[in-house]
């Protein structure tokens, strides 16, 4: 998750007037993680990709997508 997090804060550092523009005029901006519910899992997010989000003004978004019967 780290790395994949990592590479999309990479392409959004260059977007970052952009993004300030979104957050001035009432938008938002948020990088979603979605995760399989059929399993357990569990991960970390650094300190320091937190603090990218938050430079960047972007929120972060988890969704569990449960297995459903049928």
């Amino acid at each position: 998750i780290e790395t994949a997090m990592a590479s999309a804060l990479d392409k959004l550092a260059g977007k970052r007037r952009f993004l300030a523009s979104l957050r001035e005029t009432g938008g938002t901006a948020e990088l979603t993680i979605s995760l399989p519910g059929d399993t357990h899992q569990g991960a970390s997010i650094s300190v320091q990709l937190l603090k990218a989000l938050a430079d960047l003004g972007v929120s972060l978004g988890i969704e569990v997508f449960p297995k459903t019967n049928g």
